[in-house]
């Protein structure tokens, strides 16, 4: 099974090992809010074994050059919110039971990052966060060093997006 190379791939790893820990199985979307792109992967965690059941990729819709000119996400933030549902409605069809994000570069430039980061999780019920460069250089890192087998003292990793890019 091939993963999305995305910083959900990473998520997953993380959020998975947690809940094999806790002794339970559930179905999770996590979802990945980029500048360009916002990428769900649908995941189902039994018996310690991780499965990927979906991966699917959309537009942000974000008006890049107003969020340029004003550093703010703004309305265009509505078309987001849409997309982010229209993924939500998808993955209720999954069975998910549980929905979690990061937000990444676009949300750590703009002014209303937080904030619209907050409304995402109060209008759609799915919790999100803005995470640092620095977070999301080490999810990448670990991701990669998990899933190939890698020794973490003779990697390193390069994490490009649309907005942003890490070294670690």
């Amino acid at each position: 099974m091939t993963l999305d190379s995305g910083l959900v791939r990473r998520i997953i790893l993380t959020v998975c090992m947690a809940i094999y820990s806790a002794g339970f199985a559930e179905k999770i979307a996590l979802f990945d809010i980029g500048t360009g792109k916002v990428k769900m992967q649908i995941v189902e965690e039994e018996e310690g074994s991780i499965t990927s059941l979906a991966c699917l990729r959309e537009s942000t819709n974000i008006d890049v050059s107003y969020f340029l000119e004003h550093k703010k996400i703004g309305a265009s933030g509505d078309k987001l919110l849409q997309t982010l549902a229209e993924l939500k409605e998808m993955a209720l069809s999954y069975g998910c039971t549980r929905y979690e994000a990061v937000a990444t570069e676009l949300f750590r430039q703009a002014e209303d990052g937080e904030e619209f980061a907050r409304k995402i999780t109060k209008t759609l019920q799915i919790q999100t966060r803005v995470i640092t460069s620095k977070e999301e250089a080490v999810l990448a890192f670990w991701t990669v060093v998990r899933e190939k087998g890698l020794d973490p003292q003779k990697v390193v990793v390069l994490d490009m997006g649309s907005g942003s890019f890490q070294f670690a």
